[in-house]
């Protein structure tokens, strides 16, 4: 049986403009037709009244970690990589429940990722849309590769490489067991132990050995990137997105419009870090680099706005307080920088369909669309701050919620 929607606002994410008393209709997992319901025939079909609400397409969170769970210790070192699928599958589906019907996961240990995202597939259990990098690539010292005494060894949601050759090998296993796409830690980090979060630690030449892989196989990639030079060295590399960004000047912007290089600025995660400053909770050197970051990522964001640069929508959940299933206060950051509304919807929906090559099945509502669908009370395209009134999600065609989460 057919199944119409009728929306009382609409926003296909198309081009910004909003439609008023629209009808959804969806056979199966897709949909068939959208005209306005005065036109429609409803007798015998399966109708959902959302006829007072504002419709657009499911949310695309295009950086998160599903097995990182939001706590600000280290208990990820007695954990099992059955523990962390778990922990993974129920966070995705507190995501999906918040909204985000199609997730880009950019970093996890093993490859419980790629489980979770098999399991939906398969329909062994329910959850998001998952695009998967499995663990992250990373260099001796990098972010992946956690300071052990000397002879200890081991990194933490990554494979450590150094040298053109053993990125290429590495490339080649995360696409061997099933991944979507590659991540980079192309620089130090903020909750890294690096003094310098901008620090480069990957080369040019070896993310160009292992994007050119990538290349091959059709994948796309993505470059955990603070500091200029390692943002650069990426951008030049054929990098797919920038993640983070926090410093840039105003070459390698120039250099991101030219390559068409996606930038996904995630100011969520130093957002909540620096709310807990001074409790206690969080080492003082990650307190000390957030706040520095964040004295550059806003202007350097504006830049790239001024410029043209292409921004999509990532939250990067998962990192201290950052807790899945309540991401959207990027949406409210990115408003706050110099976006506006139509913006930021536009990242999280077509902008970051494009991003992950999915453009003609996500990140819009036309017919032939999967029927990816959310709901909310108010209009956020009006005030950003309404995205948080999610009431309804539907993801395949199937609800799954339909009572306000607010």
């Amino acid at each position: 049986m057919e199944t119409v929607i009728k929306c009382g606002k609409l926003y296909t994410a198309e081009n910004d403009d909003v439609q008023n008393d629209m009808a959804l209709v969806i056979d199966d997992k897709v949909i068939k037709e959208i005209c306005p319901w005065n036109r429609y025939d409803f007798s015998g079909r399966n109708v959902i009244d959302l006829s007072q609400k504002f419709v657009m397409p499911g949310l695309i969170d295009a950086h998160l970690h599903t097995d990182s769970d939001g706590t600000t210790g280290g208990n990820f070192l007695s954990k099992t990589i059955g523990d962390f699928t778990i922990q993974g599958m129920l966070h995705a589906q507190a995501d999906l429940k918040a909204g985000f019907t199609t997730l880009r996961n950019v970093g996890c240990e093993g490859y419980n990722d790629i489980a979770i995202r098999d399991a939906i597939n398969r329909g062994d259990i329910w959850g998001p849309r998952m695009i998967c990098s499995g663990p992250a690539i990373g260099a001796t010292g990098g972010p992946t590769d956690f300071p052990h005494k000397p002879g200890v060894e081991g990194g933490y949601m990554g494979i450590v490489c150094d040298g053109p050759d053993e990125m290429r090998k590495a490339a080649r296993e995360v696409l061997k067991h099933g991944a979507d796409m590659l991540k980079f830690m192309a620089t130090a980090g903020i909750n890294s132990k690096s003094l310098d979060p901008g620090a480069q630690k990957l080369t040019y030449e070896e993310m160009r050995a292992a994007i050119e892989i990538a290349e091959m196989a059709g994948a796309t990639s993505a470059a955990h990137a603070h500091g200029t030079e390692g943002i650069k060295a990426a951008v030049k590399a054929g990098i797919t997105s920038i993640e983070h960004g926090s410093y840039m000047d105003d070459e390698t912007i120039e250099l991101m419009v030219k390559k068409g290089t996606y930038f996904v600025p995630t100011f969520v995660p130093c957002f909540h870090i620096l709310e807990h400053d001074g409790d206690g909770t969080i080492a003082d050197y990650i307190i000390t680099k957030a706040k520095n970051a964040v004295s550059h990522h806003r202007e350097n964001y504006q830049k790239c706005l001024k410029a043209g640069v292409k921004i999509g929508f990532g939250t990067d959940t998962g990192t201290p307080y950052n807790f899945h299933g309540k991401q959207k206060m990027e949406f409210e950051l990115m408003v706050n920088a110099g976006m506006s509304a139509r913006q930021a919807l536009a990242s999280a929906t077509r902008v970051n369909a494009s991003l992950l090559k999915m453009e003609d099945k996500v990140g819009k509502l036309a017919a032939g669309m999967f029927a990816d669908i959310t709901a909310y009370d108010g209009d956020p395209m009006q005030d950003i701050r309404d995205i948080y009134k999610l009431s309804f999600v539907m993801k395949d065609g199937v609800v799954y919620r339909d009572t306000p989460e607010y």
